[in-house]
């Protein structure tokens, strides 16, 4: 059972993380955003951060999760793909392919089911990195790995931004996820600034965007060392990879060893 809700948060670490910054729409000078993921681990007061950098280029995007010893890295470059991991402890894990097959992939192991979705547009306002931003709630339901939740996101979003591609509908870009979730978040017309998750009442993760900085010349930003990669692996392969070694981390980390 413990095994199960760990791998249940880390799903849903990672999907709010893609489904959090909305709209994005990028320019050809180019985008740099900072933002930070707070998740209470059910201990006193202590926290998980998790902090992400978004480089925008045009249609080319960079992803970078920080988050402890461990670092991964998304490009995607026209119709290219490349992961990257980077853990103390392991060697790095490096898998390429298209978007279609990171999209196959991404459709194939998202099993959750959103329903009931609404939307409650408030009066409140609040200044976020001198934009004036516009609070929602948005209620609704999943279901995934056989049990069911009700989520509770208060968002501020601001119209006053338009940074854009949709950079979290599920995968960075476009990765194919498709859902009420998402098509609420859209409906929105704003880039989300500060996210509030709750989950059957109790917070599950603060988001927030740190930084946004507009940038003339963002090349160097785009360079992706591969010095470390033994070898590339095919996404599927990657995500195998990543899926043992996720389980060792979780075992370990609750005194099973290997």
């Amino acid at each position: 059972m413990y095994l199960s809700n760990m791998k249940i948060k880390t799903k849903i670490i990672l999907l709010f993380i893609h489904l959090f910054i909305v709209n994005i729409i990028v320019g050809q000078s180019g985008y740099f955003i900072e933002s930070e993921i707070e998740v209470p681990n059910g201990v006193g007061s202590l926290k998980s951060t998790l902090n992400s950098s978004y480089y925008l280029m045009g249609k080319d995007i960079k992803v970078e999760l920080h988050r402890g010893n461990s670092t991964q890295i998304h490009y995607f470059k026209g119709d290219s793909v490349i992961l990257m991991d980077k853990t103390l402890g392991y060697d790095d894990a490096c898998g390429q392919g298209t978007r279609e097959e990171m999209n196959e992939l991404m459709r194939e192991n998202d099993k959750t089911v959103y329903k009931d979705v609404t939307i409650e547009k408030t009066k409140k306002t609040l200044t976020i990195l001198g934009f004036e931003c516009k609070n929602a709630i948005i209620n609704y339901k999943i279901s995934t790995m056989g049990f069911d939740m009700k989520v509770q996101n208060t968002v501020w979003y601001t119209d006053q931004l338009t940074l854009s591609e949709n950079i979290s509908t599920g995968d960075v870009s476009n990765i194919g996820l498709k859902n009420d979730y998402v098509d609420a978040l859209k409906s929105l017309g704003g880039t989300i600034l500060n996210q509030e998750s709750k989950m059957n009442g109790a917070t599950f993760s603060t988001i927030t965007v740190k930084k946004i900085e507009k940038k003339d010349n963002m090349t160097s930003d785009f360079i992706i060392d591969k010095k470390g990669c033994k070898k590339m692996l095919t996404l599927k392969e990657h995500k195998k990879q990543m899926d043992k070694r996720q389980t060792k981390e979780m075992r370990t980390s609750n005194g099973f060893g290997n």
